[in-house]
């Protein structure tokens, strides 16, 4: 049986659980989570649509037993996080230890694969859509992908994680691309649909909204071609993501809403460092920054 722990028991920790947990799974597994919030020993949580209850022990991050020893670890929480958390159990980690990132952004998958290459990593760009109604209730709202692949020479010396339910993921050798892929429309839409408390569809059918994403696209486009990325257009990209989205709410929107902090460092922020560093102008981007700073958006 192979033991998969899981940092973080918010939307998307909770989701990955229910990926271990099903009877269709060829290899038998036991689930940790480690979590800062929950207290108990045990989480437990029902699974919507499916109906299906799931179940794992539970580590307190900060109190955990010096005998817990992890070999497969899944790390969901927040990119603003994820390196401090990965520090408060790196004595827990057996050499090499399989780490899968899930952060949304770019520069914390780069900032633990710098520190831990002892370890075989791995980071995943998402589209699955997943929020808790409670702590106890998930909702699983959209079924997305899950495109994985190596950070570092020795995930790519071992290559795709045969311990991850196969049909789950995609396994990709770039996953450089898929992340820039995520990078680009992440900062088309969720900066902007934050700053006007919108959602997604509204920046397409808004016209002063539809031509400010316009100017940011154009602007993230020569960054592209910097960076030799095969993707499509900026704009065009964006404007799929909002037809096909046209109903939901940018995790940035929902963190602006509920007055958390927000993911913006490492979208924005990142595109801007990046723009910055290729010689290129961030002025559109440097501006939507500041006016959602200016706004009380935590980062």
């Amino acid at each position: 049986m192979l033991n998969i722990h899981i940092l973080g028991t918010g939307a998307i920790g909770s989701l990955w659980g229910s990926y271990f947990a099903t009877d269709t799974n060829d290899q038998n597994y036991s689930l940790t989570f480690i979590s800062r919030s929950i207290q108990e020993n045990q989480y437990r949580y029902h699974l919507a649509p499916e109906d299906r209850w799931i179940q794992g022990r539970c580590i307190n991050a900060q109190r955990q037993s010096k005998a817990e020893s992890i070999r497969y670890l899944i790390v969901t929480c927040k990119a603003y996080d994820a390196l401090q958390a990965m520090e408060q159990i790196q004595d827990l980690l057996m050499e090499p230890c399989h780490i899968v990132l899930l952060q949304n952004g770019m520069g914390s998958q780069q900032a633990i694969t710098k520190a831990y290459p002892q370890h075989a990593i791995y980071a995943c760009s998402s589209t699955e859509g997943a929020y808790k109604s409670d702590v106890h209730h998930l909702i699983h709202a959209g079924k997305g992908q899950n495109l994985l692949g190596p950070m570092n020479t020795i995930a790519k010396q071992i290559g795709q994680p045969t311990w991850i339910p196969d049909n789950t993921y995609q396994y990709t050798h770039d996953i450089n691309t898929a992340l820039w892929r995520k990078l680009i429309i992440n900062c088309a839409i969720n900066p902007l649909t934050a700053l006007y408390q919108c959602r997604n569809g509204q920046l397409i059918e808004h016209e002063p909204y539809h031509q400010h994403l316009k100017r940011i696209c154009a602007e993230l486009q020569p960054l592209i071609s910097h960076q030799q990325l095969d993707i499509d257009d900026a704009y065009d990209l964006a404007r799929h993501v909002c037809e096909i989205t046209a109903q939901n709410q940018s995790s940035m929107l929902q963190d602006k809403l509920n007055n958390k902090r927000s993911e913006l460092a490492y979208i924005t922020g990142f595109a801007i460092r990046s723009l910055e560093e290729s010689g290129l102008t961030n002025e559109e981007n440097n501006r939507l920054y500041h006016a959602l700073k200016q706004q009380s958006l935590k980062d």
